[in-house]
C-alpha cells in the first residue's frame, strides 16, 4: 500500500476506520504531505472514534497546509457524548483508491501496536473503480454536511468480482443479505474467519441450521483481543452453536483480526465486516464478493493455514471458563449490540 501511494501521480482516496499518531500512521501522513505539495490530489475520510489518536495533531496540520483535505466521519458532540448509543454507526471501511487505477480493500488498519496482527487484505486493479470511487464521492459529501443523492448503480465489469457496501440506515445490509443467501444454499462446507463473532440472531439460526443439515461449518476466531468484553459474549454463544455441530477454533500466536468467508468453493467474501451486530447492522462497511473458483481456493489455502495455526475449542470447554467471566458473557449480551 505504502509503495503504491509513493508512486501515486494524480490521486489518493482514503477511508479508514483506525489511523493512530504513531511511526506507521506518521509515515503514511508525512508521504501524503508530501504528495500534496507535488500537486496530488489527498483526501482522507476517517472515522473520528476509530482514529481519534490523530485528530487535531500538527502532523495533520501540515497536510492541511500542504493542500491535503481530511474530514473525520460521525464526530460525537457533548450533547451525545454520555448517551453511548447514539455514537453509532461508525465508518469502519477499510478501503484506497490510488489513481483511479488501484485499489486497496480488507481488514488492516493503520497503526503499529496492529503491525503484527493477522489481516487479510487486497490489492486489486481493473475492478471496482467506478463503484469504490462514486462511494467514495458519497461518503465525502455525507461526511461534508451535504445532502446528496445515493451514488447510482454500476454494473459489475467482471461478474465474477462484485463490490458491496453497507449504509447506515439503510437495512438491511446487502452484505448481510448476501451472506445469509449463501449460507442458505450453502450444501459441502461454510468457513468463516472473524476476530469478532457477536452474530445477530439471523445469522445464528442460518449457521445451526447448516450444520443440522450436514454442512462443515467452521468458524476461526482471535484468541486475544483487543476488545476482552467482546470475547467474553462471543463464548456465551459457544456450547449451543457446537452442539449444534459448528466447529470453533482460537487462533494463537497474535491478534487474529483478518476478516473472510468461504462457501463450497463458489463463493467468497473478504474485506471490513466482523461477524457482529455493529458490522452486519449498523456501521458502514465494504466487502468484495468472489465468485470464481480459482480465487476461491486460492482463498481456502489462507484458511487451512490459519485452522493450522488454532486450536479447536472442545464441547467441555465451558465448565473450565471461571464463574466471573460466564457472568461477564451472559450480562454483556445486554450491549452486544454496540460491540
Amino acid at each position: 500500500m505504502y509503495a503504491d501511494c509513493v508512486k501515486a501521480r494524480k490521486s489518493i482516496r482514503f477511508e479508514q476506520y483506525i489511523l493512530k499518531d504513531d511511526e506507521i500512521g506518521q509515515r503514511f501522513i508525512a508521504l501524503f504531505t508530501e504528495k500534496a505539495r507535488q500537486g496530488v490530489t489527498i483526501r482522507l475520510l476517517l472515522d473520528r472514534v476509530g482514529s481519534r489518536d490523530i485528530y487535531g495533531t500538527q502532523i495533520l496540520q501540515d497536510l492541511f497546509d500542504a493542500g491535503g483535505e481530511v474530514l473525520f466521519y460521525n464526530p460525537i458532540k457533548l450533547w451525545n457524548l454520555f448517551a453511548p448509543p447514539t455514537w453509532f454507526p461508525r465508518n469502519h471501511t477499510k478501503t484506497m483508491l490510488i489513481d483511479s487505477e488501484i485499489i486497496h480493500i480488507g481488514s488492516a488498519c493503520l497503526a503499529s501496536s496492529m503491525a503484527n496482527w493477522r489481516d487479510q487484505h487486497a490489492r486489486i486493479s481493473g475492478l471496482f473503480i467506478e463503484e469504490i470511487a462514486e462511494n467514495f464521492s458519497y461518503n465525502w459529501s455525507r461526511a461534508a454536511g451535504q445532502n446528496v443523492a445515493l451514488p447510482h448503480s454500476i454494473p459489475a465489469n467482471d461478474p465474477a468480482f462484485q463490490y458491496m457496501v453497507a449504509r447506515p440506515h439503510l437495512s438491511p445490509s446487502p452484505i448481510y443479505r448476501e451472506l445469509l443467501a449463501q449460507i442458505n444454499a450453502a450444501h459441502d462446507y461454510i468457513y468463516m474467519a472473524t476476530p469478532y463473532f457477536l452474530p445477530p440472531h439471523g445469522l445464528r439460526h442460518a449457521l445451526r441450521q447448516a450444520a443440522q443439515r450436514g454442512v462443515d461449518v467452521r468458524i476461526i476466531l482471535t484468541a486475544q483481543s483487543d476488545v476482552p468484553l467482546a470475547v467474553h459474549v462471543s463464548r456465551s454463544f459457544f456450547p449451543q452453536l457446537i452442539k449444534d455441530g459448528l466447529r470453533i477454533y482460537n487462533y494463537k500466536g497474535t491478534v487474529f483480526h483478518a476478516k473472510y468467508s468461504l462457501i463450497d468453493d463458489e463463493w467468497a467474501t473478504m474485506g471490513s465486516v466482523n461477524l457482529d451486530y455493529l458490522s452486519l447492522l449498523q456501521n458502514r462497511e465494504a466487502n468484495i464478493m468472489i465468485l470464481r473458483p480459482d480465487v476461491v481456493l486460492e482463498l481456502k489455502k489462507f484458511f487451512y493455514n490459519d485452522l493450522h495455526n488454532s486450536d479447536e475449542i472442545r464441547q467441555n470447554f465451558w465448565r473450565d471458563i471461571p464463574l466471573p467471566h460466564k457472568i461477564i458473557g451472559y450480562l454483556g449480551r445486554s450491549v452486544k449490540r454496540m460491540m
